[in-house]
């Protein structure tokens, strides 16, 4: 048994080592180790003021407002590529310098950065008392939303908790639906379903993108969803939660007030899926003073405003 195991470790180490040299991070490190003491220990200090300098380009597109750079194509993707990398780079080596992450999973923490769920929402809701509002932050991961209502039901179980999630996000960690209908963890989910990443299709924009973004296909075992891809009612039903599908405006208050019903006597989680339109530009900017509103802005009337209950 302890040989076995030897050659288990044996054989790992081997399987590493020819990882790190096809990947050529064994050359990296080598080449690390030759650079002088001094000029490793400026290396984070030049990647920071990297990023400082490239993050207001990354955050805020810039390189489509500057015109010199508008004006010549080659230029613009010149400095896009450049943006990306730094970033990329940056982001990578300085968090695992600091050894706070592993090198590579900051790809997975980029794309994770915003959810569509609360950036679409959040400009909608009025919040009247301290803590009644919880959002993942700037650093939001992907699948946050299931989990973060179990939580947030655990720690006030005499509150209400509602969550708001995109589609994507939803499937990212769906099976966590089971963990809390097996412990009968009741609130509401109100997803909202464009079949797309919007925000990373918005993100795209600026470089003249629309690449792999799209969730869209026809489901030959749901036609009534037309070209909206996964049945997130019957997959919610399967992992032992109710769900219910809106597709008019007109339905979404009847479908919420059902779900809360539901929720409270079944103690369960309960999702209310709105297929929203497939393309649609979140109001965003890099300072609060500085937002940009890509669609026509509707305001309501005083009477439609919500008042605290």
């Amino acid at each position: 048994m302890a040989s076995a195991g030897r050659r288990a470790r044996a054989s790992m180490r081997g399987y590493r080592q020819r990882a790190l040299s096809a990947s050529g991070l064994d050359r990296v490190g080598v080449a690390w180790g030759r650079l002088p003491e001094r000029a490793r220990g400026l290396t984070p200090i030049v990647l920071v003021v990297g990023l400082a300098v490239t993050y207001p380009f990354y955050v805020a597109s810039l390189p489509t407002n500057i015109p010199v750079i508008l004006t010549f194509p080659p230029l613009h993707d010149a400095v896009t590529i450049l943006v990306f990398v730094m970033m990329a780079v940056g982001l990578n080596i300085v968090v695992g310098y600091a050894g706070l992450l592993d090198l590579g999973y900051v790809a997975f923490y980029a794309i994770g950065a915003y959810t569509a769920g609360w950036l679409a929402s959040g400009q909608f809701q009025q919040v009247y008392a301290p803590r009644n509002y919880i959002v993942c932050g700037q650093a939001g991961p992907l699948g946050w939303e299931v989990s973060a209502c179990t939580g947030a039901k655990l720690a006030d179980p005499a509150k209400e908790v509602v969550g708001i999630v995109g589609d994507y996000s939803f499937q990212f960690l769906i099976e966590e639906l089971a963990v809390a209908a097996q412990y009968h963890i009741p609130f509401v989910m109100i997803l909202l379903n464009n079949a797309y990443l919007g925000l990373i299709r918005q993100a795209e924009r600026a470089y003249r993108m629309d690449y792999e973004v799209q969730l869209a296909f026809a489901n030959v075992n749901a036609p009534e969803i037309g070209e909206y891809g996964v049945d997130h009612v019957r997959a919610a039903e399967a992992f032992g939660c109710c769900a219910v599908r809106v597709f008019a405006p007109e339905k979404i208050a009847g479908a919420i007030a059902w779900a809360r019903r539901e929720s409270a006597a079944q103690r369960l989680p309960v999702i209310v899926e709105i297929i929203t339109e497939r393309v649609t530009d979140i109001a965003m900017g890099a300072e609060i003073d500085a937002i940009t509103e890509f669609e026509e802005v509707i305001d309501l009337p005083a009477a439609a405003a919500l008042e605290p209950v």
